[in-house]
């Protein structure tokens, strides 16, 4: 699949599908585990994501340039977006694994997103690179978790 040109406004419905896909895998591992550091783990994650959903829908209401209608290009987002999905789903690795790699996809796609809208919106390009960070944040968290 290549790339498809997408504008600031379906560029920010995509990233906040996405938080909505990962919101939904975090509370539904929270209610399969019955390790409360994991349980806490997951719960603390979906609460963040949930912050970052309520950040982009207020990104999208706010930005009102005409510069958010020209497309952008070079940016795999959807395709990303699904193979993230397809983690999601029918990852086999046990559950601190599957998270570090779910963290770590999403922290590409909001680098790499933040690099593509610069020149539309600096200060969303600004949150997607926090989001970012706070994706490492959460790898580092999720890696001292017991099993």
């Amino acid at each position: 699949m290549g790339s498809l040109r997408l504008n600031f406004n379906q560029i920010i419905n995509l990233l906040i599908k996405l938080e909505e896909e990962v919101i939904n895998f975090y509370n539904e591992a929270a209610t399969k585990t019955e390790n409360p550091e994991i349980k806490k783990t997951l719960e603390s994650l979906s609460k963040e994501s949930m912050e970052h959903k309520t950040l982009l829908i207020k990104t999208s209401r706010e930005t009102v340039t005409e510069m958010t209608l020209e497309p952008v290009t070079g940016l795999n987002l959807e395709e990303k977006l699904n193979l993230l999905k397809k983690e999601l789903r029918e990852g086999k690795e046990d559950i601190k694994t599957k998270l570090v790699k779910v963290e770590e996809t999403i922290k590409e796609i909001y680098l790499e997103t933040s690099k593509k809208i610069m020149y539309i919106s600096g200060d969303t390009s600004y949150l997607l690179e926090r989001f970012a960070k706070q994706c490492n944040e959460k790898i580092m968290e999720i890696k001292k978790m017991g099993k």
